[in-house]
């Protein structure tokens, strides 16, 4: 089936008949549990997305913390350790007798 436009548009872009496209075809599902995981993940989606940007904290000089990049830092974190790229407490407390 094509996508018809709007009578009321002379030309639809592509994003246009992409959302005319999902309307007409969650319009015509009968099955509950299939629109009830849609549902879900959608909700799921516009969640993620605006956690995303969202102010966690605020760092000492009072900037915020954006969750994105508190979570970039915590995950090159662990690959740093996986990679053996770390200090125990014992290596810093010699390090610091230098300072």
């Amino acid at each position: 089936m094509g996508i018809l436009c709007p009578p009321l548009y002379t030309q639809c872009s592509d994003v246009e008949k992409l959302k005319l496209e999902l309307i007409r075809w969650i319009a015509e599902l009968e099955d509950p549990h299939l629109l009830e995981d849609m549902h879900h993940r959608m909700t799921e989606l516009a969640y993620a997305k605006d956690s995303d940007t969202r102010v966690i904290g605020f760092n000492a000089a009072g900037g915020d913390i954006i969750k994105s990049r508190f979570v970039r830092g915590i995950v090159q974190a662990e690959l740093d350790i996986r990679g053996g790229e770390y200090l125990t407490l014992r290596e810093l407390e010699r390090q610091s007798e230098n300072w």
